[in-house]
């Protein structure tokens, strides 16, 4: 991560497998038998080629027994196993035809073994890529590494479901957009095979039909609608883990959920769950009141005495929509306020003004390169950093879309990002005279 830290959020129903290509379209590649006299008799008929998955699947015999006993497991496998190489939306579709399957320990059984010993004969090394976005196709080859990696990913843990990356991804097809991605993520882990699979896509060149894989440039013009923060009740909970400038966890600290634009001062929620002190792990569970729609404000961080850390104001810069568990801030002292207020040419002054700190995302909650931050007081300088250090290219962000901006007079400000001549993300942030806020900045909207 980085200085100043980070609101990281680190997890729809869709067609089923014959609305997706035809049920009866399909080449029935597997069929599982029950009978070993009807096996006989198929095998005595079928003048087809050798299948490579049913070939393969031989390594799996204790699990495919138990997915023979049991119903659920047999029909969903039926479906599945007729899904083509390469089609993760067709696997995604018998799934959710298939209520219960997640679980269901004989077909979770069948399904890791199948991914862990015959990944290529019955999934495929590919179409992940392809299924988010068409005209990401030709990612699919140049990161066959990763889209493995992803199809695999939770095989080795029998605490996680297996594939999880794969259907992260096939979860966001229908929009991908910081909403969906909340959802998603929320559902099914893989989260680090995810990761790594969209910084191979964004790296790898490609074109499709004269139009560029969104992905190489950054997911900035979110597709489908969506409206942050879609919500209908009244309140959310939400998990937030407080750090110092080194990532170690600042237990007795005290959060705040602020009421509804009073970021400065904090004007407390009136519920039982709008303060919370921070665990061993640094964790506050909040209560967080809900607008007509949303929850797009601060949250108030106080450390405990005695560490020298400066109390921070954690803006969402998006509106909170799902019960949240992976939120993040650090917690910084003068010295480190200091230090980067040099590296910005200036003299920073944490105790009469306000300092800003943040990340640039975009609509999959990336963080792209280049952008440019800029407030309305050219007398505050933004400064870019990586990995808590000035950024070596100073024009813009890098990877880490980490920034600070210094000298900030309290009251209301406009924050806003540009890329590539386009305006990406622009919102309002109140700084307050002797606290830092931690500002985070998402896409405004389908553009």
């Amino acid at each position: 991560m980085r200085i100043g830290a980070a609101l990281a959020c680190l997890s729809l129903s869709a067609l089923g497998c014959d609305r997706v290509l035809g049920i009866e379209q399909l080449p029935h590649a597997t069929v599982l038998i029950s009978d070993a006299s009807d096996a006989s008799d198929a095998s005595d008929a079928d003048t087809s080629p050798p299948n490579p998955c049913a070939s393969c699947e031989e390594k799996c015999k204790d699990e495919r027994s138990a997915c023979e006993n049991d119903p659920l497991c047999t029909s969903t496998w039926q479906c599945v196993s007729a899904c083509p190489l390469n089609d993760p939306l067709c696997r995604k579709g018998c799934e959710d035809t298939s209520p219960g399957w997640g679980t269901n320990l004989a077909y979770i059984g069948f399904d890791r073994c199948r991914r862990r010993s015959c990944m290529k004969e019955c999934y495929g090394p590919g179409g992940l890529l392809t299924a988010l976005d068409a005209s990401c196709g030709c990612a699919d080859g140049a990161c066959a590494s990763q889209v493995a990696a992803c199809v695999q990913s939770g095989v080795g843990d029998t605490t996680q479901q297996p594939g999880g990356c794969e259907r992260h991804v096939t979860c966001l097809t229908p929009n991908p957009n910081p909403d969906a991605f909340v959802a998603c993520d929320a559902l099914v882990p893989g989260a680090g095979e995810w990761n790594e699979l969209l910084k191979c896509a964004r790296q790898a060149p490609c074109s499709t039909s004269g139009k560029t894989c969104p992905l190489a440039t950054g997911e900035v013009a979110c597709t489908g609608t969506f409206a942050y923060g879609k919500s209908y009740v009244a309140q959310q909970k939400l998990t937030l883990q407080v750090s110092d400038v080194d990532f170690r966890p600042v237990v007795g600290a005290t959060a705040t959920a602020c009421s509804l634009g009073s970021c400065s001062p904090c004007e407390p929620v009136k519920n039982a769950g709008g303060i919370s002190i921070t665990d061993g792990n640094g964790n506050a569970t909040l209560t967080v009141p809900m607008g007509p729609y949303d929850y797009s404000d601060c949250i108030e961080v106080q450390p405990p005495p005695g560490l020298g850390l400066r109390t921070t104001m954690v803006f969402t810069g998006r509106k909170v929509h799902v019960d949240e568990s992976l939120l993040g801030t650090n917690l910084l002292g003068d010295g480190t306020i200091y230090s980067a207020g040099r590296w910005a040419g200036v003299d920073a002054d944490p105790i009469n003004l306000g300092q800003f700190f943040g990340t640039v995302h975009d609509c999959l909650w990336w963080h792209p390169a280049g952008a440019v931050v800029s407030i309305d007081d050219p007398s505050s300088p933004v400064l870019y950093l990586d990995s808590g250090l000035p950024a070596p290219d100073q024009s813009g962000t890098n990877s880490s879309g980490a920034f600070g901006i210094f000298n900030v007079k309290p009251g209301k400000h406009t924050v806003t990002v540009t890329l590539g001549g386009n305006v990406i993300a622009q919102l309002v942030v109140e700084a307050a005279a002797g606290k830092v806020t931690d500002v985070n900045t998402f896409p405004l909207a389908v553009h």
